[in-house]
């Protein structure tokens, strides 16, 4: 990365993590909105403007809890820049360079209170100054919009200071590297996110086969992953979050051809234990989901597109649970290998679109082009 690349991730990364999602920009309020970096900069003279870093969300902001998407990759964002009132100019859709999360080392301090912390980041250009050719005299404020799905995201619209129409993008690396490095030029992609499923835990009272609050550090969690083997292949397993600090394991699959399946046993171990945080019942919470446990993810499970396979193709990837895909055999236990949850042969899955209060697991299905 440039020098100024490298600053402009790393501010949004330190400020979302530690300043709680507040915003300040050029009217001078603080507010919580999505952070932007920098806050001020130019549209585009001969081409494309100033390089803009936006954060979407961070699992450790309970206040966006409401907002946290965990699914989320360029296809789905776009960013709106337009006008505030009383200027009337046309509003400019913007696609994004690259959407993409950032975490703080496994080896800081920070991780020791927020372990697995992480922001998802999106990188746009603000567009050449011919975009928006009824727009005011510079300087002039306009909002920047985030929307995912082609829907509003539904809190407070930070405000941008446009300074002039001399702009130029920002590179993603130094020529001088590029030369060296062409495979440098795929930089950005490299940081979307595999295609995966994600797996939250859903909160319930003790001793009814949910996570719950007070019960014993988790130390061990396996089940089996069941999935189509003609749409997937090569299962890998990253832990998340409360449980960034556990090692996976993943089974050798075991292949059903008539039904055709796959069938791969995943284990979680964290000898030492760790607890999953749970969102407090207050309105100041934004009337986050308090059924849901843990500050995001705990578990990330990815694969490869089968060879030649047509049934992962974009748009197709589904947002509930697909009917194809199972979770079985689940068992969680304590660091003294005393049962929490289970052995369970079945396993209920919800997610954001088709909620089930008995359900264990929230699902949140990263949705990709196809690898």
């Amino acid at each position: 990365m440039t020098t100024g690349t490298r600053n402009l991730v790393l501010l949004a990364l330190v400020s979302a993590i530690i300043a709680v999602g507040c915003n300040q920009g050029p009217n001078g309020q603080t507010e919580p909105a999505q952070l932007l970096f920098p806050w001020e900069g130019q549209l585009g003279d001969t081409s494309t403007g100033t390089t803009v870093a936006i954060v979407l969300d961070s699992e450790y902001i309970p206040f966006f809890d409401s907002h946290e998407f965990h699914n989320l990759h360029t296809d789905r964002v776009r960013i709106w820049l337009s006008n505030v009132a009383p200027d009337v100019w046309d509003s400019v859709e913007i696609i994004p360079r690259s959407v993409f999360s950032l975490a703080v080392p496994p080896s800081s301090k920070r991780h020791l209170t927020q372990p697995g912390a992480s922001v998802t980041i999106a990188l746009f250009d603000l567009p050449n100054a011919s975009a928006v050719p009824l727009a005011p005299q510079t300087p002039f404020v306009a909002n920047v919009e985030v929307w995912i799905d082609q829907v509003a995201v539904a809190t407070p619209t930070p405000e941008f200071l446009i300074t002039g129409v001399s702009g130029t993008s920002n590179p993603i690396v130094a020529d001088s590297i590029a030369a060296l490095y062409p495979e440098f030029d795929e930089f950005l992609p490299s940081l979307e996110p595999q295609r995966m499923i994600r797996l939250r835990g859903k909160r319930g009272l003790s001793g009814d086969d949910l996570f719950y609050i007070g019960q014993n550090a988790i130390a061990g969690i396996e089940f089996d992953f069941i999935y189509p083997s003609d749409c997937l292949n090569n299962l890998r397993a990253y832990a998340r979050t409360e449980a960034s600090n556990a090692t996976v394991f993943v089974g050798a699959p075991v292949v059903d051809a008539m039904a055709g399946l796959e069938t791969v046993k995943v284990i979680l171990t964290d000898p030492k234990g760790f607890d999953l945080g749970f969102l407090l019942d207050f309105p100041t919470y934004n009337n986050a989901d308090t059924t849901l446990a843990g500050t995001g993810p705990l578990l990330d499970l990815a694969f490869d597109d089968e060879m030649g396979s047509t049934c992962l193709d974009p748009g197709v990837f589904p947002d509930e649970f697909p009917s194809e895909f199972a979770i079985e055999n689940l068992f969680v236990t304590d660091v003294n290998g005393m049962p929490i949850i289970g052995p369970l042969t079945t396993v209920k899955i919800d997610s954001g679109a088709a909620t089930d209060s008995l359900a264990l697991f929230r699902i949140y299905p990263v949705d990709v082009e196809k690898l």
